[in-house]
Order: structure tokens, then C-alpha cells, then sequence
């Protein structure tokens, strides 16, 4: 992915970039949350799929969501760092 540097964009066009960031990090999470609802279904415990194949699916699915927090994190400071470099000029 190429972004291509824009130098007209406003204080007020930055900021508002910076807070559909943070929309979206809220949504990634709340999305999480609906998914891992699903997942907890899914196992020895689950009533839609049970066996080996279901646990290995369930322990890989516990992987990825472990890392999601740093993820949106991320995006969260991202978004920060936007406001403040601009906030500066």
C-alpha cells in the first residue's frame, strides 16, 4: 500500500483523520467482542463444534484475539501522535 504525502491537508482535516482512527479501533474492538462470543461456542465446551480439530481452532483463534489490545493500541497512539505533530506547527 502506497500513501501518497498530501501537504495541503488542514489542522481540522488531520484531527478528524485522527478521530476516525479511534472510531475504528472502537470498532475493531466491539467486533472482537461479537466474534469471540461466536468462538466460545466452538470446542469441548461448545455446542456447534466439538473434537481436536475444533480445540486447535479455538486455541488459534485465543492467539490472535491475545494480540488485538496492542493492535488497537496501536492505532490509538497513531492517532495521538497525528494530533500532536500537528498541534506543534
Amino acid at each position: 500500500m502506497v500513501i501518497e504525502m498530501n501537504k495541503d491537508l488542514t489542522y481540522s482535516e488531520i484531527t478528524s483523520k485522527a478521530g476516525n482512527l479511534r472510531v475504528i479501533s472502537s470498532q475493531i474492538d466491539e467486533l472482537l467482542l461479537s466474534v469471540k462470543e461466536d468462538y466460545a461456542r466452538i470446542g469441548d465446551d461448545g455446542d456447534i463444534w466439538t473434537g481436536d480439530a475444533a480445540m486447535v481452532a479455538h486455541d488459534t483463534f485465543d492467539e490472535l484475539v491475545a494480540k488485538v489490545p496492542a493492535y488497537i493500541k496501536s492505532i490509538n497512539e497513531y492517532a495521538d501522535y497525528l494530533v500532536n505533530v500537528v498541534a506543534k506547527r
